[in-house]
């Protein structure tokens, strides 16, 4: 009687674990929609969460190489640095619908970025978007840029890289690389790179740092990006580009706004 009675429990057991398990996918799902402060509240709710199958998932979905860094890491990150845990929260949420390889590392090295240049974390969210639409392995079809602040083979070169190894770096790397640029580009024009404007001509054209809203692009420079052409006049200027990146910049912190309230999938428009 004693095989019957183990075989029923099991039965039961099985039961009981398939049903736990369709649970555990729907709270995974319901889970990942939140935002960064709802999933982690408190540290004690954090500890339950990290003891959790959820918890298991995630890190699974990191990289080896840095299968440490979690959403613990991100908060405590953006509390030393005394950054905008809404802004990171909501940017978290939008990349991880979006489906970018390894969130939270993405966003962890977000935060290191953008203290290291001492601007807010949407500036350069905002840059990587618009430029790779947060894909490390991305490349433009017409020039090869790569990576995710899209390093063209020229610039590549000058760090002893290629467009190739640029796409084949890690979060880490790539990151570095981009503060690296920057801080090299504030130095040459001897300007500081404050905000998300100076960041984006820095990325862009960095000459027009010091040159007035006249400035155009060269002939070839504008064939590469003759989409950004707004009246179709058939040149690109500064005043036009920064006209361009604010209506963007002001659409994509909406959209933040609104992503974090709702945790609705809502897209950008790539340019």
């Amino acid at each position: 009687m004693l095989l019957p009675r183990l075989t029923y429990v099991g039965v039961i057991s099985l039961l009981f674990f398939g049903l736990g398990q369709v649970l555990i996918r729907k709270q995974s799902s319901d889970f990942y929609q939140s935002s960064l402060k709802e999933q982690v509240g408190d540290l004690t709710s954090y500890f339950k969460y990290k003891n959790s199958v959820l918890y298991g998932e995630l890190m699974d979905s990191l990289t080896t190489e840095y299968d440490t860094i979690d959403i613990l890491n991100i908060i405590n990150l953006s509390n030393q640095l005394n950054m905008d845990a809404a802004s990171i929260a909501a940017i978290r949420d939008h990349a991880f619908m979006q489906g970018i390889d390894s969130v939270d590392v993405y966003v962890y090295y977000l935060v290191m970025t953008a203290n290291a240049m001492h601007v807010k974390v949407t500036d350069v969210d905002y840059i990587i978007l618009k430029e790779s639409s947060r894909d490390k392995t991305a490349v433009n079809s017409k020039s090869n840029a790569s990576g995710l602040k899209q390093f063209v083979t020229s610039t590549a070169a000058e760090y002893g890289l290629t467009v190739d190894s640029i796409r084949q770096m890690g979060y880490k790397q790539q990151f570095e690389l981009i503060i690296a640029y920057w801080q090299r580009v504030s130095k040459t024009y001897n300007t500081n790179l404050g905000n998300v404007a100076d960041l984006y001509l820095a990325t862009f054209q960095p000459k027009w740092l010091i040159l007035d809203g006249n400035a155009a692009l060269s002939q070839y420079a504008y064939n590469q990006n003759y989409t950004l052409d707004t009246n179709l006049d058939g040149k690109l200027t500064k005043a036009e580009f920064l006209a361009r990146l604010k209506r963007g910049h002001a659409k994509y912190l909406e959209t933040l706004k609104l992503n974090y309230k709702s945790n609705k999938k809502l897209n950008f428009v790539k340019k």
